[in-house]
């Protein structure tokens, strides 16, 4: 089994849990919290006082550094959570050795070196569960202290 990092901007936060999901017909939808890149959060930033010609105050300030999204799960045929969640071997060639290389890449690439949002190669679980020959990806969302596992065909993310 080998986690391996979904291409996404945002990272989701390290603080909080997922908030909340629903699912049915085939569809999980799961808000969750997500922050920016210092970069993004800096741009975010001089887009604002260039605009308005004053610094952003404080709370727009705070908002800007993440926001809420909803990653919406099609063709979803499983899902689980986990309150203990799994180590999985350091088996990525990319690992990252401390922080500031991390968020140096994060900055450069526009792309989170580690979001929390993994695709799963060689699942056991998807080869217990996938007996019909169905085409489904598993995905893991990595939260505070849960993991969400998820067999589906498709994802994206919807701002809320």
């Amino acid at each position: 089994m080998k986690r391996i990092p979904v291409k996404v901007p945002w990272k989701l936060s390290a603080s909080d849990e997922i908030f909340n999901y629903q699912g049915g017909q085939g569809r999980l939808s799961v808000s969750v919290y997500t922050t920016v890149s210092g970069r993004a959060h800096r741009e975010a930033v001089a887009a604002w006082e260039g605009r308005h010609g004053t610094a952003m105050p404080d709370q727009l300030y705070n908002g800007s550094m993440g926001q809420m999204l909803e990653l919406r799960f099609e063709g979803t045929a499983f899902f689980c959570f986990s309150g203990l969640p799994s180590r999985f071997p350091q088996d990525r060639s990319e690992a990252l050795p401390d922080a500031a290389l991390f968020h140096a890449r994060w900055d450069e690439t526009g792309i989170c070196p580690d979001p929390g949002f993994y695709q799963i190669e060689d699942s056991p679980l998807k080869a217990c569960l996938c007996t019909r020959g169905e085409s489904l990806t598993h995905w893991m969302l990595s939260a505070h202290d849960e993991e969400l596992h998820i067999l589906g065909k498709t994802w994206k993310a919807l701002p809320l």
